[in-house]
């Protein structure tokens, strides 16, 4: 906290009790001595260490949107000389100047300065957070003042941001591959039938298109894994199926999304006008080809095999289908396929929806 006193009629000090003062001692008295005759510009020297001190970046602006002050951390953060920043330069002065800079928010000029009008008028306290062209995030606390402008407070929160990040991807993703995990995936395919059939409360400019050609989920799973592992060891098996799962990836465009469910089982989601049956069988018998292809292990050569099942969701299907009822489907066309002997892929059947599956076999 920084706090100015008056020392009688000739000096003033500064206190500065949490951070550092200009002589990078921390909690100890500034004092600065004015004559009678530079008071008010010994004040506004004052002024001008006090808004250096502060760890955030600080500007304030007029009713006419004219910069009025502002302090060496603000410039600092948007990678700007001081010099560069003159008072009354406008808003968008100041802000074409941090695009210049590569500092600049990550949309258009037009689409910031709109949105900042708005928050401009607004008569209460507007808290936001913005990326920056050059991937930083800055927390921004805008508050307005009697008779017009506002004040503005920025604090770099890029590291926070990012171990927030951290956390939800590790939340979210198998460690081994990095596809999406159960849950995710669960939570993904639920709100993806939401969207196609309308009842997403996220409203954005896909919906007709993608629900026209509605959505097809891949159930996969390897053939003749557990033989491998048992015979390599489990750090041979996972450094496996690390590689099932790039060659997986390569088989998808950049909308398809693939999750690991456990083991050696595997989903994808097929979106975005890819989601019709030759679509589906196309990709399937892609990844079928690409994963059973021979692999590298402790110097001697390994094949697996792959097997999928495939269920398909469409707007003219008059039966409600939720995420789970989906996966049954093409856990179940998976066994069957299965039980087909494996390698191959099979594709759902209503015919088939009451019966049970096979059971596995050791080698499964």
């Amino acid at each position: 906290m920084i706090s100015g006193s008056a020392m009688g009629s000739s000096s003033t000090t500064l206190q500065v009790e949490d951070g550092r003062n200009p002589l990078g001692k921390t909690g100890q008295t500034l004092a600065i001595t004015c004559s009678s005759s530079a008071s008010s510009k010994c004040q506004i020297d004052l002024r001008d260490i006090a808004l250096d001190l502060i760890r955030q970046g600080l500007c304030v602006f007029d009713n006419a949107k004219r910069l009025v002050l502002f302090n060496r951390r603000y410039a600092e953060m948007y990678d700007l000389d001081p010099s560069q920043i003159r008072i009354g330069m406008t808003l968008r002065d100041v802000v074409d100047l941090r695009y210049e800079a590569g500092t600049g928010p990550d949309m258009s000029p037009a689409h910031y300065a709109a949105w900042r009008d708005r928050v401009g008028l607004a008569d209460r306290i507007v808290n936001t957070e913005v990326k920056l062209k050059d991937g930083r995030v800055h927390a921004i606390h805008h508050e307005p003042m009697p008779g017009g402008g506002w004040v503005a407070t920025f604090d770099d929160i890029t590291e926070r941001v990012r171990a927030e990040a951290r956390v939800r991807h590790m939340a979210q993703h198998d460690p081994l591959t990095d596809f999406l995990n159960r849950t995710r995936f669960t939570e993904l395919l639920t709100d993806t039938l939401s969207h196609l059939r309308g009842n997403s409360v996220c409203e954005d400019d896909r919906g007709a298109a993608d629900a026209a050609q509605g959505l097809a989920l891949l159930y996969l799973d390897l053939d003749r894994f557990k033989s491998v592992n048992d015979r390599y060891g489990h750090a041979a098996g996972d450094a496996l199926l690390k590689s099932v799962s790039q060659r997986i990836q390569h088989c998808l465009r950049d909308q398809d999304a693939a999750a690991r469910l456990g083991g050696d089982e595997f989903a994808v989601l097929l979106t975005g006008g890819s989601g019709t049956q030759e679509r589906a069988s196309e990709v399937s018998h892609r990844v079928i080809c690409s994963v059973s292809a021979p692999y590298k292990l402790s110097g001697q050569e390994v094949r697996v095999g792959a097997s999928i099942g495939i269920a398909i969701w469409s707007p003219q299907d008059v039966e409600e289908q939720n995420a789970e009822l989906l996966l049954h489907r093409a856990d179940t066309a998976l066994y069957q396929a299965k039980a087909r002997g494996g390698g191959q892929a099979q594709q759902f059947r209503s015919a088939a929806e009451g019966s049970s599956p096979p059971a596995r076999t050791q080698n499964d």
